[in-house]
């Protein structure tokens, strides 16, 4: 095994952990999700960080449609009008913005005034609230 996935280990051990206390109703919808959660994460692996650096500013530009989004449909899931309902599944945008952002200020280090800073999470931000 690869050095970089013996971080899987633990992860996994505190899944069987974790799924162990969960109501019969959550281990299903959970254990859908770890699953998808890994399967992006090897993906994810098989990237260099710089390309995927590269796609900041339209993983940026997603996630501000995706907030968007969840504005129009006004969807309320648990009381909370964040989410997005996809058939069986329900994601959070906000979720994805958080990635966004420090994608983009990663990218922009060297460029990041405050202006640009202000500009780039005043938006989300206020989506959000």
């Amino acid at each position: 095994m690869k050095r970089k996935y013996l971080i899987l280990i633990p992860i996994l051990i505190l899944f069987i952990i974790s799924i162990i206390y969960l109501p019969n109703s959550f281990k299903i919808k959970q254990t859908i999700w770890v699953i998808l959660s890994l399967i992006t994460l090897f993906i994810l692996t098989r990237f260099k960080f710089k390309k995927i650096l590269k796609y900041s500013e339209i993983i940026y530009t997603i996630s501000l449609l995706l907030l968007i989004i969840v504005l129009v449909l006004n969807n309320f899931t648990n009381g909370s009008r964040g989410w997005i309902n996809i058939g069986f599944i329900s994601f959070q945008p906000s979720e994805f913005m958080k990635i966004a952002l420090i994608l983009i200020s990663i990218k922009h280090k060297d460029k990041l005034n405050i202006w640009l800073f202000l500009s780039i999470y005043i938006i989300p931000m206020l989506l959000i609230f």
